[in-house]
């Protein structure tokens, strides 16, 4: 399956729109509509972007892989990589993370999770003058 049918299908999935996929994105409803139909391709940014608001990695996005690497991993699991691939985004390292029992937490809680890095890695940067 091909980058365009991967997106579309990902899209249907989660019962999305492409207006509220393109509001998302910070893009026009017409560019977004493009990538779908294989008329264009997202830069790499906007590409990073689409794997992470749909949950997905890029190389299943641009059929390098056959499964969704997030499909491997039961929810302990998903919820941990999805995490610790926003620390690497953050540049932050996992090594000294705290260890999580991540079978309590849902969705939110992670999201309060990042949301909490980010803020972190913010007071560092500042603390730091960068």
């Amino acid at each position: 399956m091909n980058f365009s049918n991967r997106l579309k299908q990902c899209r249907n999935k989660k019962g999305w729109t492409q207006e509220s996929i393109s509001r998302r994105l910070k893009i026009k409803r017409s560019t977004y509509a493009k990538y779908e139909t294989g008329e264009n391709q997202p830069d790499q940014n906007t590409l990073i972007k689409l794997a992470d608001l749909f949950g997905i990695t890029t190389d299943y996005l641009l059929g390098r892989e056959n499964k969704n690497a997030f499909d491997c991993f039961d929810n302990e699991n998903r919820l941990f990589l999805l995490v610790s691939e926003h620390l690497k985004t953050l540049n932050i390292s996992i090594r000294d993370f705290v260890d999580i029992e991540w079978h309590y937490l849902n969705r939110r809680d992670v999201q309060d999770i990042i949301r909490h890095i980010e803020w972190m890695a913010y007071k560092a940067k500042k603390r730091s003058g960068k």
